[in-house]
């Protein structure tokens, strides 16, 4: 996954918001701070989203929907705008892995891996917007314009001589800045933090975590933490679950894993085989898991399972034979029609 994914992939979250907006001042002297207050109070989504973010960030509307639409790759200033915007995003921007037990968390629309836990820290969430004010404020104080390259690179940079490093140039605006109110706030927010961030540590790894996790595998019902129905496939998963934990006795992820992250043209005869058996074995949300196959490689769901009017389907049925038949022909013409692909590419 590249950084213009990550990109796009927060754009999208941002855009299926539905929240709906209030007014908020466009012309603010800090438009970031705008955006803050538009994330907390009532999301970011609904119409006139890319004029908006046009007002919060200063980019144009226009440079926005290309970077989404891939017309453009996502620019520095994009990039910087999406993570001060989104300062619990920005560790996941760069890299494309999280550190949620930190704060550093991946939107709520994205698969993370290696950690999986969304839940975000709102402690760390407030120092992170804290500390950006302050850095904005250090460059006020240091009375150096971004657009400078070579003195704002001077001002920043710190110098080795002989065996100790000098301070930069905006030295003694740092510590101007740090007998500030503003700045004693950023060390009470710190400590707001780890005294969250313990209790938080708690809940996601501690011993009230294992013996709630125990219970759980034990059979004991537990009070859902969500009221959205869960993917089968993590199903077996606390939310506040920080590594993935894959059951030894979970028939549906490994097939998941084996079979339904290969593309149709792709299958092999010993999967098209075990694919037509769990289609004619069907249960529980499997249906669903189906679909999301179908839709994600492209394939036309209704053109296997036509609706029928007045004809209520549930996926412990299975699929017909007629419908499994339809399958086997879609995936047919799938795997032709790659082949026919890669023929012209050889020829071209």
């Amino acid at each position: 996954m590249t950084i213009e994914d990550r990109i796009v992939l927060l754009l999208k979250g941002l855009l299926n918001d539905d929240e709906r907006w209030q007014e908020f001042d466009t012309h603010a002297a800090e438009p970031i701070r705008s955006i803050w207050t538009a994330v907390d109070e009532c999301g970011l989504g609904g119409h006139g989203f890319w004029e908006r973010l046009h007002g919060f960030t200063g980019i144009s509307a226009q440079r926005w929907r290309k970077a989404f639409t891939r017309r453009q790759r996502a620019t520095p200033d994009m990039i910087q705008a999406m993570a001060h915007a989104f300062p619990q995003y920005a560790f996941w921007i760069a890299t494309g892995i999280t550190d949620a037990s930190n704060g550093h968390v991946a939107p709520a629309n994205v698969q993370a891996f290696p950690e999986r836990l969304h839940i975000e820290d709102p402690a760390s969430t407030r120092y992170f917007r804290k500390a950006l004010t302050l850095m904005r404020r250090l460059c006020t104080e240091g009375r150096t314009e971004a657009g400078d390259a070579g003195p704002h690179i001077c001002a920043l940079e710190r110098t080795r001589a002989a065996d100790h490093w000098g301070e930069s140039a905006w030295c003694d605006a740092a510590y101007r800045v740090s007998r500030s109110e503003e700045y004693a706030g950023l060390e009470v927010l710190w400590h707001e933090r780890e005294k969250a961030r313990r209790r938080r540590l708690v809940s996601i790894v501690g011993r009230r975590r294992a013996a709630a996790r125990a219970t759980a595998a034990s059979g004991t019902p537990r009070r859902a933490e969500a009221a959205l129905r869960a993917d089968p496939r993590s199903s077996h998963q606390e939310c506040r679950d920080l590594f993935y934990r894959p059951p030894a006795d979970c028939y549906h992820t490994r097939f998941a894993l084996e079979i339904l992250n290969t593309a149709p043209s792709e299958l092999s005869v010993r999967e098209m085989a075990t694919l037509k058996q769990w289609l004619q074995d069907m249960q529980d949300d499997d249906r669903l898991t189906f679909t999301q196959y179908l839709e994600f490689h492209g394939l036309d769901c209704h053109s296997i399972t036509p609706p029928a009017p007045g004809q209520d389907r549930y996926a412990t049925t299975g699929l017909t034979d007629d419908e499994i038949r339809r399958f086997v022909r879609l995936v047919r013409s799938s795997r032709r029609a790659a082949t026919r692909a890669e023929t012209v590419a050889a020829r071209t």
